[in-house]
């Protein structure tokens, strides 16, 4: 948790509709388990990381179901499983704020 309880966004949290994001069988397992889609797992797995989703659609149905994921949870083995997936790609650690916090101290918007 940050100091100044700063939450991180991800736009384009389901990867700009990479294929093998959708392919992959962690993600995949995981939606089964569940009774869900992958994009709802990934959503999810945003929610529970501390991270607010945006999502985009244009698809009424996939607006829908991208709301369709507060009815679970994952365990933590799900959480660390997906977390594992990590290919260091964007920034998306909650606990580095540096640039955040850069900005905090550079235009003083806090005491």
């Amino acid at each position: 948790m940050s100091p100044y309880n700063i939450k991180m966004q991800a736009w384009y949290p389901l990867g700009h509709g990479n294929i093998e994001l959708f392919e992959n069988e962690v993600l995949k397992s995981t939606a089964k388990k569940y009774n869900k889609s992958v994009s709802q797992v990934i959503l999810r797995w945003h929610i529970e990381e501390g991270i607010i989703p945006i999502p985009k659609s244009t698809s009424i149905t996939h607006i829908k179901e991208n709301f369709e994921v507060f009815d679970f949870s994952l365990d933590e083995n799900d959480m660390t499983k997906i977390r594992a997936l990590d290919k260091e790609v964007g920034s998306h650690n909650p606990d580095n704020l540096s640039i955040g916090e850069t900005l905090l101290k550079a235009y003083k918007i806090h005491d």
